[in-house]
């Protein structure tokens, strides 16, 4: 994962997401080429969960699964990614006060395609994921 990406998942566990656009801001203008994944047109979705950060990640794995992506695990307990023809998906866990489980939705468009398309993608997930919350059997059917 590059270098960058980094920096975002930990603003985004500080849950300081102006930092994370300042840094996407700088690092786009500064990248060459336009393989660069931060300078690629991107979608960003929220949400909270009743669960533990391996729960929202194993529920992360299963809702990238049922939108049709190649599921990797992260190198930490904290995020899992997967990929679909040009679509970059990340899913940030991040405990938050009372048992809950902040979730972050990054996707990501290669070559670049238009941010509504990365929105909608993101917002897609976002649903896929409060499906798989919802299901009690989820793990059952996997």
């Amino acid at each position: 994962m590059p270098t960058g990406l980094h920096c975002v998942i930990a603003a985004v566990r500080k849950n300081d997401m102006a930092r994370v656009r300042i840094f996407l801001a700088a690092f786009a203008l500064l990248c060459p080429g336009t393989l660069c994944l931060a300078g690629a047109p991107m979608g960003v979705a929220n949400m909270t969960i009743a669960t533990s950060v391996d729960g929202c990640i194993q529920r992360g794995a299963r809702a990238l699964e049922r939108q049709g992506y190649i599921v990797s695990p992260g190198n930490n307990n904290f995020h899992i990614w997967g990929n679909k023809d040009t679509h970059h998906a990340l899913f940030i866990c991040t405990p938050a006060p009372d048992g809950l489980t902040q979730v972050s939705i990054v996707v990501a468009l290669l070559p670049p395609d238009t941010i509504n398309a990365a929105v909608a993608e993101s917002e897609a997930l976002k649903k896929r994921m409060e499906e798989v919350v919802r299901d009690r059997d989820w793990d059952r059917r996997r």
